[in-house]
């Protein structure tokens, strides 16, 4: 049978968020022919995402994510069905779900405390300086500085047709499922793109203005490998790495290079980038979706990226703890 799911159930009047519908085959076979639309209330109006669902076929103990984008209107409970749900199971009958429903929490968003007495602010380099008297607050740097904006994430997958096989969508599963489970997961906004060329990348650059951009693939001395026109392998060199995020200096705060022999491209790309991570060496898969899923289960409880950096290391060792120790990812910053 299928298991259907609903992340998150509790939203701020007012504030867009990213819902996810998962869609889980719990049976030892495959599913087919599955159809699934909900339906939202009125006072949840839909901004972004396909009107249904079809896949032709789910395999046993498989699972499908579906998102889409709603902007609540009033505060109350609202409720989510779905009366089109139908799919054909391993035995060859068909199924249709009429009662499936999810109960929708919206609250007010909650007010900022009032400013202390006798604080004024007044510009200072074209930001603002809080001064109480005494003591000096500066605004944060950045994005990922300020634990109250929202970070968008980007992960970029290739795993071309003349390269081993990775377990690229373990990994960019697990990332996201973590994300999902997280304590500050409302303020982390992540998009993922798969088989990408080099025109892929600039375009989701450009299209989605992450703070943070995750590549999962092989690397070598050279450069990342990533795909060409026909699917086959292509090198983009470190020059060309440190040149493009050149372009998005002022938008991109850190890169995580998740591929092999990526220490190059890392130094590369942190001239210009405030924090890069990358592999010194050849790296296990299994560890390098250890560090993904320790580096962002650290980001997404309020860690900052360096504390995140550590706990993405300490569960490579907690899983491999012979590793030796240039095989562990390196971090890079950058200097003021």
């Amino acid at each position: 049978m299928l298991q259907v799911t609903l992340e998150p159930t509790s939203l701020v009047v007012n504030q867009p968020e990213k819902m996810i519908f998962c869609l889980k085959n719990t049976s030892d076979k495959f599913c087919s022919n599955i159809v699934f639309k909900p339906t939202f209330p009125s006072q949840l109006v839909s901004l972004k995402g396909a009107d249904h669902l079809e896949v032709p076929q789910l395999n046993a103990g498989k699972s499908i994510i579906y998102e889409f984008l709603v902007r609540p209107k009033s505060v109350g409970e609202w409720t989510i069905t779905s009366r089109n749900f139908s799919y054909r199971d391993g035995y060859g009958q068909s199924r249709r779900v009429t009662d499936l429903h999810f109960l929708i929490k919206v609250k007010e968003m909650v007010k900022e405390a009032p400013s202390p007495p006798k604080s004024f602010s007044r510009p200072l380099q074209n930001e603002f300086i809080k001064e109480t008297p005494g003591k000096k607050t500066f605004p944060p740097k950045s994005h990922l500085d300020n634990p109250n904006s929202l970070k968008k994430i980007l992960i970029l997958a290739a795993n071309p047709k003349t390269t081993p096989r990775l377990r690229l969508d373990e990994e960019v599963r697990e990332i996201e499922e973590g994300l999902r489970r997280a304590k500050y997961r409302y303020q982390f906004d992540i998009h993922s793109r798969l088989a990408v060329r080099l025109r892929d990348i600039r375009r989701a650059l450009l299209d989605y203005e992450p703070h943070i951009v995750h590549f999962t693939g092989h690397g070598k001395e050279e450069g990342l490998l990533v795909e060409d026109e026909m699917g086959f392998s292509t090198t983009i060199s470190s020059k060309a790495l440190s040149q493009l995020f050149k372009l998005f200096a002022n938008q991109v705060e850190c890169v995580v290079l998740s591929s092999c022999y990526s220490e190059q491209q890392t130094g590369a790309i942190n001239k210009h980038i405030r924090y890069v991570i990358g592999m010194r060496k050849e790296i296990m898969d299994k560890a390098l979706i250890e560090f993904a899923v320790g580096f962002y289960d650290a980001l997404a409880a309020g860690r900052t990226i360096e504390e995140a950096f550590d706990f993405g290391c300490n569960a490579i060792l907690a899983e491999f703890p012979d590793l030796p120790a240039h095989l562990i990812p390196v971090l890079k910053k950058k200097r003021p």
